[in-house]
C-alpha cells in the first residue's frame, strides 16, 4: 500500500495540480511542498481507512487516513479525525496543519487562523501553515498582514509558483502593481500553467487597462483542462471592459454552467444584460442571486439597478434601502419583481439610460442604481466615494 504522504511532486511535476484553480493551501500534508496535491486527486481511502480500523489507537494510521480523506475532498470526516489527532497528541503539528486545511476549505476561517498560527508558533518555517495563515489574511481583506508571511514562505521556497502567487495576491492590492505583476509573472515562468498565477496576473493588467493582455492570460487560463468558474468569469470581466458585451455575457454563462450557485457571476451577467438593454435578464440573474444569498449586497443593489432601468423608480428605491439595512424586500416589491420576471420583455438591443437617484442615495446611504458607471474594479466593486455604482460594472481608469 503506498503511503498518502510520500506522493509530493513539486506544482512544476504535476500538471494537474497547477491546473487546480483552488488556492495552495487546499493541499494536504504540513511538511509537503506547497501545492503538491489538490483535493480530490488523493488515492483511494478504503485501504487507509482499512488500516486505521485495525489499529484504531496507532496515531500515524490515524493521520495517514486522515491525510487521504483530505486529499480525496470528504473534508468534515478529515476534520474529525484530525481533531482526535490533535487533542490525543497537541504536538503533532502535520495534523494540526492539515486540520487548519480543512478548516480553510470548509469555510471556518477563524479556527483555521487559530491551527495555522498554532502551528507556526512551534514551527515557523511549516511552508503549508505560511500558506494557510497568508491565504485567510489575503480573503479577510488584510493582505498587509499577510505580507509577512507570504514573504517568509518565498524565501524559503523562492522557486515555487504558489508560493509566488501568494506573495502576487498579497501585493495585488498596492497602488504600485509593479511588485505583484513581477511575481505573476515569476510563478508563471516556473509554472505556466498555473491557474491562480494566470488570473492574478490578467486581474492586476485588467486594473491597468492593458486589455488584450489580460484577455489572452483568460483565454490561456479557460484553456486549462475544461475551464473553471474562476477562468470564465475573469474572461467575461475583460470582454466587458472591452465593450464585448455578447461574449462577455457567453463567458459568464459558461461559468455559471461550471456553478450554477455563485452569486458573483450572476451579478456579472445581470450588469452585462443590462448594459446590452437585456434588461429583464438583468432582473433574473441579479434577483435569482439576491433570492439565494439574501445578504449579497451587490446582488442586491443589482436587482435595484435593473428596476430603476425597468422604470420602476419607487421600488428600486424600496430594494436598496432593504439592501442598506441587510433586510430582504417587502413583499409588495417581491411582488413587482415577479411580474416583471413573467412578463415578456423584448431585449432594446440598446443600453437603457438611467439617470442617478440622489434622492434615493441620500434616504437610504446606498449607492444610487445607474445603467453605466465607470468607478468599478474589475470584481464588480466600486471605488471609494462614488454615489452611483451599479454592481459588476467593469473597470474603466486610466492606464498606469
Amino acid at each position: 500500500m503506498s503511503n498518502p504522504e510520500d506522493a509530493r511532486p513539486s506544482p512544476q511535476q504535476t500538471p494537474a495540480a497547477a491546473a487546480d484553480a483552488r488556492p495552495a493551501s487546499a493541499y494536504a500534508d504540513g511538511a509537503s511542498p506547497v501545492g503538491s496535491i489538490p483535493v480530490g486527486s488523493g488515492p483511494d481511502v478504503t485501504a487507509y481507512l482499512d488500516a486505521h480500523a485495525r489499529a484504531p489507537e496507532d496515531v500515524d494510521a490515524a493521520y495517514r487516513a486522515a491525510t487521504a480523506l483530505l486529499r480525496s475532498g470528504r473534508l468534515d470526516e478529515a476534520a474529525a479525525l484530525l481533531r482526535k489527532i490533535v487533542f490525543a497528541r497537541p504536538d503533532h503539528l502535520r495534523a494540526r496543519a492539515n486540520l487548519g486545511n480543512c478548516q480553510l476549505l470548509l469555510g471556518d476561517l477563524a479556527n483555521a487562523e487559530a491551527s495555522f498560527r498554532a502551528v507556526l508558533d512551534a514551527m515557523p518555517d511549516n511552508h503549508n501553515a505560511l500558506y494557510g495563515l497568508a491565504t485567510i489574511l489575503i480573503r479577510q481583506g488584510r493582505p498587509e498582514a499577510a505580507l509577512e508571511a507570504a514573504q517568509r514562505l518565498v524565501g524559503l521556497l523562492p522557486d515555487n509558483a504558489p508560493a509566488l502567487t501568494l506573495l502576487a495576491d498579497a501585493c495585488a492590492g498596492d497602488p504600485r502593481p509593479g511588485t505583484a505583476i513581477a511575481a505573476y509573472r515569476a510563478a508563471l515562468r516556473l509554472d505556466p500553467v498555473y491557474q491562480p498565477a494566470l488570473l492574478g496576473l490578467a486581474r492586476a493588467l485588467l486594473r491597468r487597462q492593458r486589455l488584450d493582455e489580460a484577455k489572452e492570460l483568460a483565454e490561456r487560463a479557460v484553456g486549462i483542462g475544461s475551464g473553471s468558474t474562476a477562468a470564465y468569469a475573469m474572461l467575461g470581466d475583460v470582454l466587458a471592459a472591452q465593450d464585448a458585451l455578447g461574449p462577455a455575457r457567453d463567458a459568464y454563462e459558461a461559468a455559471l454552467d461550471r456553478d450554477p450557485a455563485d452569486p458573483d457571476v450572476k451579478v456579472k451577467l445581470s450588469t452585462v444584460a443590462r448594459r446590452a438593454g437585456d434588461l429583464k435578464a438583468a432582473l433574473r440573474h441579479a434577483d435569482d442571486a439576491w433570492s439565494e444569498r439574501p445578504d449579497h449586497r451587490d446582488a442586491g443593489n443589482a436587482v435595484g439597478a435593473a428596476l430603476a432601468a425597468l422604470g420602476e423608480r419607487t421600488a428600486a428605491r424600496t430594494v436598496l434601502t432593504a439592501v442598506a439595512a441587510g433586510q430582504p424586500a417587502p413583499d409588495r416589491i417581491r411582488d413587482v419583481i415577479e411580474a416583471l420576471r413573467a412578463v415578456a420583455l423584448p431585449a432594446t438591443g440598446e443600453p437603457a439610460p438611467v439617470e442617478p437617484d440622489p434622492e434615493a442615495a441620500r434616504e437610504t446611504g446606498a449607492p444610487a442604481p445607474a445603467a453605466d458607471d465607470p468607478t468599478a474594479d474589475d470584481d464588480g466593486n466600486a471605488a471609494q466615494g462614488s454615489a452611483t455604482k451599479a454592481p459588476g460594472d467593469p473597470p474603466k481608469q486610466n492606464p498606469a
